[in-house]
């Protein structure tokens, strides 16, 4: 299983929006969001936001079938467009939100389980 982490800065006054579209998520559409990133190949999808002494970063870690499902998260239909809308909405810098979604690599410098 592969997996992916980014992070996209995002302007100081989106983050009262961002927070409200978390909550819309989380408290009335947590299954239909489950179903649509389970349908494109993904297993764990965890979003976060950072604040930092340079501002606010959106944390996003992913698991599943990447290879599947980045080229249908990018391809931006439906539940993607609009995503996609809202990080260029949310971000600091457009470039950011482009970069996520050229599918550039992270770079996994440490992972440790207690299983090892």
């Amino acid at each position: 299983m592969a997996r992916q982490a980014f992070a996209i800065p995002i302007a100081a006054d989106q983050v009262d929006d961002l927070r409200r579209t978390a909550a819309d998520i989380r408290e009335g559409a947590l299954d239909e969001f489950g179903r649509n990133r389970a349908d494109v190949g993904l297993t764990t999808v965890e979003i976060w936001l950072q604040e930092t002494s340079r501002g606010f970063m959106l944390l996003v870690y992913t698991e599943g079938d990447l290879e599947s499902a980045f080229p249908q998260i990018a391809s931006g239909s439906g539940f993607d467009a609009w995503a996609r809308q809202k990080l260029l909405q949310w971000a600091e810098r457009p470039e950011d939100v482009e970069r996520v979604y050229s599918m550039t690599p992270s770079d996994e410098l440490i992972v440790w389980t207690v299983d090892g």
